[in-house]
């Protein structure tokens, strides 16, 4: 008897994490599993990101089954006619239906025996684990992260809960690494990338991941929206605008988002190579980005992932905050990123830690020697070192391989094999 495996993907770019594991499911373990992928009929909270049946057929065709839920009841009423063994989703928040919903699919499912297991996105959920560990233990099943980090953050930042509960969330923790990284094996040689986006074959490529909007996403603060405004030179005059500018004032250093693209293409013509600006359509970017870049792409595709397709043709990555930098690190790439606020902005007081324990510290994501570095946009250092970068050449950003594998091993592990690792740990729930 085959287990009915359901995917509940809210968001077209959560597949380039599940399509993967999908994809194994579909050529590895037809026998034991059937996939489903379960889309929202409703109307969202990011529209432009809800995906269109037609859009997922594309890429199984009838190999997977795709059930598109007309209204949250849909959901509920698939629950209780014991339909699917399984529920996975992506990290242990649930996108787009309330908490009291959340409450009343767990609810049906324990009648019917469906399981409930969590995707890692990187290191996303991890804080939310900590946060809310009696919710965690109340919904899910089976909590996968990606690596041994983000495991012994999550063990050792649950302050206050009872030892039992301790233990059973430790079993419940599996790490199973991160299945977006299993398309790097898959993707083409660099000649059949290269034809497809119509890039030059023989220049090197520069990978520019080009800045998000962090306001007001992160903390909606004044100083913030004043920072964002004088990073991209995009004056707000209105009262709150111009509050926000007096208040970022105490930060008077302030590289400017037309200063780090200016360096990114002096270093590019320095070293006769083609600049190409990674894009969503919710960055908006400045209308001056086509003046520094050769090339601007969005997410033409989740599976293969256009971002991973782009850096494997590339000899370096640089980025404004963002993850991107751990795909970059994992296609071998030295990264480089830009912090455009400073960290204490970025994140409320309580995830401060995780985000410290992640990224910024040495050893973490942005900040280890010979594999990654940020450049701190808010100190006045910023301007000397954007200079070098202007003057270097490529092989100043050679990477160390050690150095690489050993952050590598700390923060996704399973490389290459996350989908088949996922699969084993989803049949020991019967075990």
């Amino acid at each position: 008897m085959s287990r009915r495996v359901a995917f509940y993907v809210p968001r077209v770019n959560h597949l380039r994490v599940v399509a993967p594991v999908i994809d194994y499911l579909v050529h590895h373990c037809a026998q034991k599993f059937r996939a489903l992928i379960l889309v929202p009929g409703w109307r969202t909270s990011k529209q432009p990101w809800q995906p269109q049946p037609d859009e997922v057929r594309a890429l199984f065709g009838e190999q997977v089954e795709l059930t598109y839920l007309e209204d949250v009841a849909a959901w509920v009423r698939l629950i209780q006619t014991a339909s699917i063994d399984v529920l996975v989703n992506l990290t242990t928040q649930v996108a787009e239906i309330d908490q009291r919903t959340v409450h009343t699919l767990r609810h049906e499912s324990r009648k019917t025996g469906t399981k409930w297991v969590a995707l890692p996105y990187l290191f996303a959920q991890d804080h939310f684990i900590v946060e809310r560990p009696r919710y965690t233990l109340d919904t899910w099943d089976l909590i996968c992260v990606a690596g041994p980090r983000s495991a012994d953050y999550i063990l050792s930042h649950l302050n206050g809960l009872a030892a039992g509960d301790v233990r059973e969330l430790h079993e419940r923790l599996v790490i199973t690494g991160y299945p977006e990284l299993d398309g790097i094996d898959q993707l083409p040689d660099e000649k059949t990338i290269r034809r497809k986006h119509g890039l030059p074959l023989e220049k090197p490529i520069i990978f520019l991941g080009t800045a998000a909007r962090l306001y007001p996403q992160a903390n909606h603060s004044r100083t913030m929206h004043g920072l964002e405004s004088r990073f991209m030179g995009e004056w707000d005059v209105s009262l709150r605008g111009l509050i926000g500018l007096a208040a970022s004032l105490r930060y008077p250093a302030r590289a400017s988002y037309r200063q780090f693209l200016s360096a990114i293409r002096a270093f590019a013509d320095r070293n006769n190579a083609c600049l190409v600006a990674k894009t969503r359509a919710k960055h908006r970017d400045p209308s001056y980005l086509t003046d520094y870049v050769d090339y601007v792409f969005g997410d033409q595709s989740f599976f293969p992932f256009t971002t991973l397709e782009l850096l494997r043709v590339s000899s370096l990555y640089v980025g404004l905050w963002s993850v991107m930098a751990l795909e970059a690190v994992a296609m071998g790439l030295y990264a480089l990123t830009m912090l455009s606020v400073p960290v204490e902005l970025t994140e409320p007081v309580d995830r401060l830690g995780w985000s410290r324990e992640f990224y910024h510290r040495p050893g973490g994501l942005w900040n280890t020697p010979g594999v990654s570095e940020s450049i701190d946009g808010a100190k006045r250092s910023c301007y000397a070192r954007l200079n070098r970068l202007a003057r270097s050449s490529l092989a100043e950003y050679a990477v160390d391989e050690a150095r690489r594998t050993q952050l590598l091993d700390q923060l996704v592990s399973y490389r290459g094999t996350s989908s088949e690792r996922f699969v084993e740990v989803l049949a020991s729930c019967w075990s």
